[in-house]
């Protein structure tokens, strides 16, 4: 509207200052005469004693054409044209529902656990969430360190697929993301963890880089043998 109206001004065109309608108000009340379907094009014109709307719509084949006043939403006129042929059945447009998902990304992490046994997720993601079959991509390392890629229906919470790593690394990773957690803040004598990655997961090194903020606010990285549980390093920023 503010747009549509600053053309106007730039066109040296006086605006009513009690224009009150929309555009979107405007295309809403012309779908709604129109009984339903889609806009298909929309204008800002001239009058002599104002301004008006003009909304073209189409519904079921049917074109129509409103003229609606900027400041009171009264349509001033209204024409229709049928673009169907006598005889043609009208398929009613049947807008697709959006997907909706259920299923939290902490209930994902769980049924994706529970599908390989217990372990910890290293990493998840919404997948196709604009579609009709949105699910959930979770990466989850067992208790032995074997890797998998667990699917899980995010409308049902159902299990589509469990796939072992099929490239597993020569490292076995021992150490909980929780546990690397509690190792790095021992290290600096407390304070909380920003941020933690496993990195070279697919190495006979596989480690952890825990980003740390100690009580004092010091912001240090520590790295932990993924294996082992020890310290490889300990760097303040």
């Amino acid at each position: 509207m503010k747009k549509l109206l600053a053309l106007a001004v730039m066109l040296g065109i006086s605006v009513s200052a009690n224009a009150a309608i929309t555009p979107q108000q405007a295309k809403n009340i012309a779908l709604s005469s129109a009984g339903g379907g889609q806009v298909t094009d929309f204008d800002l014109e001239r009058k002599k004693s104002g301004f008006y709307y003009e909304v073209e719509v189409k519904n079921n084949g049917v074109e129509y054409e409103f003229k609606i006043d900027v400041a009171t939403g009264k349509i001033l006129q209204r024409k229709v044209e049928n673009k169907v042929k006598p005889g043609q059945p009208v398929q009613p447009v049947t807008p697709t529902p959006a997907p909706v998902v259920m299923i939290s990304v902490q209930q994902a992490k769980q049924i994706a656990l529970q599908a390989v046994g217990g372990g910890w997720v290293t990493d998840i993601e919404l997948e196709n969430k604009r579609s009709a079959n949105p699910y959930y991509e979770v990466e989850v390392r067992d208790n032995l360190g074997r890797e998998y890629d667990v699917k899980i229906n995010a409308t049902t919470g159902a299990v589509i697929s469990v796939t072992p790593d099929s490239n597993p690394g020569t490292g076995t990773v021992m150490i909980s993301v929780q546990q690397a957690k509690q190792i790095a803040l021992q290290a600096v004598g407390g304070g909380w963890v920003t941020d933690i990655e496993l990195e070279n997961k697919r190495s006979a090194n596989p480690y952890y880089d825990v980003e740390v903020r100690d009580n004092r606010g010091r912001e240090y990285e520590v790295k932990i043998n993924a294996t082992t549980g020890a310290v490889i390093s300990v760097k303040r920023d």
